[in-house]
């Protein structure tokens, strides 16, 4: 799907076919710890049955030995400078060409930049990162020193450390320093300037029009936040579904029957930096034209079983086509007891 030439059309595009959070996530992790093996090697994703979640998702992560500072080739020591840039034509691990592909698409980057300040401002706080390094310090306390009295390494190169420290709080303060000035500098790379679009989800806005109606929703209602944005535009997949955002209101009109897909988009100077979901309009037709097409040949009404002196009693009917059925049952003068269904139906019993 990347290779293709149109990956980030709305419709025909990668946004329905990987889940973008975990491709961000596993980015910032990466890119936070300078992972050296990271995008290259030590890298999974997968994917669930087609009926649970037809997405990719990318990780778990893991593999970061080598990360933090700890690494003296491919810059793993270096403060500055993107992991996912890396260029070693003797290496025979390349960066997966789809990360170029994803960083050229101003939604993904948007989405990247969102994260990373939401991040910011919890675990990847900078108050936050020391103290769980602290913690982790903490909880292993009694087990590092056991460990280098069995292996003595304190003091010792081992390939391929960049930084040696004459004992373990040295190692420690390293580690410290080096994340505090890695996270300042991917803030000076990413900074603070981002579109904010909290979009409806797709079981939220599922609408159905009848016979053509104009379909009215409150465009408030689709995309509930909003910020720092120009505009937001409507898009159909179909020539029969006209989709509009006009004057706060987005409006859908269906020239036909069936389903009909639409997103909307978020713009800014100039560009598509949000998308929705994948909304699905349904349309009905329940009038019947003069074309003899249009009428339906065949209605069945079965009969009801067991008889009605029983506590329940089944009716089975069969349709054509979509239509607008009305069922209500009468009592034998005549009186109307219940409207048992009232609206379109599917084709069948």
């Amino acid at each position: 799907m990347f290779y293709a030439g149109d990956y980030r059309h709305p419709f025909n595009g990668y946004y329905e076919r990987i889940d973008v959070g975990s491709f961000i996530d596993f980015l910032l992790i990466n890119e936070i710890s300078r992972n050296v093996d990271g995008y290259r090697i030590s890298t999974f994703m997968y994917k669930d049955r087609e009926d649970v979640d037809n997405r990719w998702v990318m990780g778990p992560v893991w593999d970061f030995n080598l990360g933090f500072g700890n690494a003296n080739y491919y810059s793993g020591s270096a403060i500055s400078g993107w992991q996912f840039n890396f260029q070693d034509a003797n290496d025979q691990w390349q960066i997966p060409f789809y990360w170029d592909k994803l960083l050229a698409d101003p939604v993904f980057t948007n989405l990247l930049t969102r994260r990373w300040n939401e991040l910011r401002n919890t675990i990847f706080h900078s108050d936050s990162l020391m103290s769980r390094v602290e913690m982790f310090a903490d909880s292993i306390e009694e087990a590092r020193i056991r460990n280098f009295v069995r292996w003595p390494i304190l003091g010792v190169w081992v390939w391929p450390n960049e930084f040696v420290g004459p004992d373990y709080q040295s190692e420690l303060n390293y580690l410290k320093l080096w994340i505090s000035a890695r996270v300042n500098w991917i803030d000076s790379q990413i900074g603070t300037n981002f579109t904010t679009v909290d979009w409806a989800s797709a079981e939220d806005v599922s609408p159905t029009s009848v016979d053509g109606e104009t379909i009215s929703l409150l465009l408030s209602d689709v995309a509930p936040v909003t910020d720092n944005l120009d505009s937001i535009v409507a898009v159909s997949e179909s020539a029969e579904l006209t989709a509009v955002v006009d004057n706060g209101q987005l409006l859908l009109n269906a020239t036909a029957e069936g389903y009909f897909h639409f997103r909307l988009l978020a713009k800014r100077n100039g560009e598509t930096v949000g998308i929705s979901p994948l909304y699905t309009l349904r349309a009905l037709i329940s009038s019947i034209e003069d074309s003899p097409g249009s009428t339906p040949k065949t209605f069945k009404l079965n009969q009801n079983f067991p008889n009605p002196f029983n506590g329940t009693t089944n009716i089975f009917y069969y349709l054509p086509k979509v239509v607008n059925v009305r069922l209500t049952l009468f009592n034998t003068t005549g009186e109307l007891v219940q409207v048992l269904h009232s609206g379109a139906r599917e084709a069948g019993w």
